[in-house]
């Protein structure tokens, strides 16, 4: 593991490069890594981010949970010998065991709802959990890539206002402004599936305070309407490598 520090606009940003650790026998880079040796085997909560298109999940426990657009349900995998796939992932420290035990239990009601997008999934599970919330972070913000920056730029606190400790680690060896590209490409490429996923979690948040769990949805949330062209490529004067 080595540790580098790098800057993406106005953030200087402190990673564990895990990406030798990642390299399989024909030399490719899986994006699948096991946990570090001061990991504790079924007691990390790490916020992770798919090596392939930057999908959001959160781990804790025995379990990897998948929230997904509003069309379908969030689903859960069992985490397997330890290890995690996920081109970035972020390891949260110092969360004490009633809030990991909130988390939990938050985690496993979630199974099987909807929520509006994967990233939403997962600030609604350390939200309605353990009172965990990103710093900054509005109803304005839908896409992953304003999210993942007011999160590495102003941090998480618990419900007393303290700060959460957070590590960030990559298992691709790719520089953190690249991934920011990447996923800017990425929401881009899926917009228009994530404004129909927007107007029918709406539709179904309303139809649940008519009916209790009508719709099956996490929770109702504020929001404010999506952008069509708020994906964060103007941050980019050129393709970044």
């Amino acid at each position: 593991m080595k540790l580098v520090t790098e800057k993406f606009r106005d953030l200087s940003i402190e990673i564990k490069d895990l990406s030798d650790e990642a390299v399989v026998k024909n030399g490719e880079n899986s994006g699948i890594v096991k946990f570090p040796k001061d990991f504790e085997s079924g007691n990390e909560i790490i916020l992770g981010f798919s090596p392939t298109n930057y999908h959001a999940f959160i781990q804790y426990g025995p379990l990897e949970i998948h929230p997904r657009l509003a069309f379908n349900r969030i689903k859960a995998k069992p985490i397997y010998a330890n290890l995690i796939r996920a081109g970035l992932f972020i390891r949260l420290v110092g969360i004490s065991s009633e809030e990991k035990n909130q988390l939990g239990k938050q985690l496993s009601m979630m199974v099987g709802k909807r929520t509006l997008s994967c990233i939403e999934g997962v600030r609604q599970a350390l939200s309605y959990g353990p009172g965990i919330t990103m710093n900054q972070v509005g109803a304005e913000d839908l896409y992953l890539n304003q999210v993942l920056y007011k999160l590495l730029k102003f941090g998480l606190k618990k419900k007393d206002g303290s700060k959460v400790s957070i590590e960030v680690y990559r298992t691709r060896p790719k520089k953190i402004e690249r991934m920011f590209y990447e996923i800017a490409q990425t929401e881009k490429y899926y917009n228009a599936a994530g404004v129909l996923s927007y107007y029918l979690y709406k539709t179904m948040t309303e139809a649940s305070k008519i009916k209790k769990d009508f719709a099956s949805v996490v929770a109702p949330i504020e929001m404010k309407g999506p952008s069509f062209f708020n994906f964060g490529l103007e941050y980019f004067e050129k393709t970044p490598q």
